[in-house]
């Protein structure tokens, strides 16, 4: 049987590599608080972050070597007991990331704050005895649950910090915003008005990206080719023809029994400044070949 390599990988008699040995290296008054955060460290080093360097000293303690796993000397505070270590992306070696861990009885708070200009902070809070059983005197048996571990530290903090931090940095990574501009807007052509309304308001990059002329020139060409106007600005156009098709649908409903929206809330959705136009009064039945969407 291969050895297992990664933490999700392990078993109840056998750890990954890289975690068992630095495991070994905690010592006899370890608590399972200190389990964790070395499990952190390991789980962190698969996802490409390593810990930052700081000095000769560090390079003594195995820092030099091409990403060595260490306990930093500095990683537990004296006088609160907080964990505070600093991490390198690979290939940003020169912006450092920092894990805060706030122990609070059997929970551990673990805080992730990405560097200028981000500045984002992923949470979360992790309970110990979920993942740690000191008692066990075989080391393999001190961790528990570690494939559920895993994936739910690297989903919800290690990957979307990685894509955060080379997002920012210009470096085409696998998420939305990490993609190539010219494939942005590709998918952003594919999308529906509903859709773009909501992308717009995620970040500014995508404001600028959903609000250029020729994305809502060509829906309006598409849902409203009677219609379009070109000396006039084509978003507001649009906005000011689909005003009227705000729907609210029963998904079991027949598709040509769609009728306007009874309350404004569905409107808001969209546009919150919107108003039914008095041609096209709330409770009106919709033309099937008018572009109605499903929601």
């Amino acid at each position: 049987m291969a050895e297992p390599v990664l933490v999700e990988e392990s078993t109840p008699i056998r750890l990954a590599v890289k975690l068992e040995e630095l495991a070994k290296t905690l010592g006899e008054d370890a608590k399972h608080h200190d389990y964790i955060v070395v499990l952190l460290i390991v789980v962190m080093a698969e996802a490409g972050f390593f810990i930052a360097r700081s000095g000769s000293a560090d390079a003594d303690a195995g820092y030099g070597k091409k990403r060595a796993l260490v306990i930093p000397s500095d990683w537990k505070m004296p006088d609160t007991g907080n964990y505070s270590l600093k991490f390198q992306l690979q290939p940003l070696p020169d912006r450092e990331c920092k894990l805060l861990a706030i122990p609070c009885g059997d929970t551990l708070v673990v805080n992730l704050v990405l560097p200028y200009p981000s500045r984002k902070v992923f949470s979360r809070a992790l309970q110990t005895v979920k993942y740690v059983n000191i008692y066990s005197s075989d080391l393999a048996g001190r961790y528990l649950n570690l494939k559920e571990f895993s994936v739910v530290f690297k989903n919800n903090m290690a990957t979307p910090a990685r894509c955060e931090m080379l997002s920012v940095a210009g470096i085409p990574n696998a998420s939305l915003p990490g993609l190539p501009a010219e494939i942005k807007l590709r998918i952003i052509r594919m999308m529906d008005a509903y859709s773009l309304t909501r992308l717009a308001q995620t970040s500014r990059e995508f404001h600028e990206l959903v609000m250029q002329p020729i994305i809502w020139k060509r829906l309006l060409l598409r849902d409203f080719p009677q219609n379009s106007c070109p000396e006039r600005n084509y978003y507001e156009t649009y906005r000011m023809l689909i005003s009227p098709l705000f729907i609210d649908r029963n998904p079991h409903q027949d598709f040509h029994e769609t009728t306007v929206a009874s309350t404004p809330s569905f409107m808001d959705e969209w546009w919150p400044d919107l108003e039914v136009s008095a041609d096209f009064p709330r409770g009106r039945s919709i033309p099937r070949c008018w572009p109605v969407h499903r929601y």
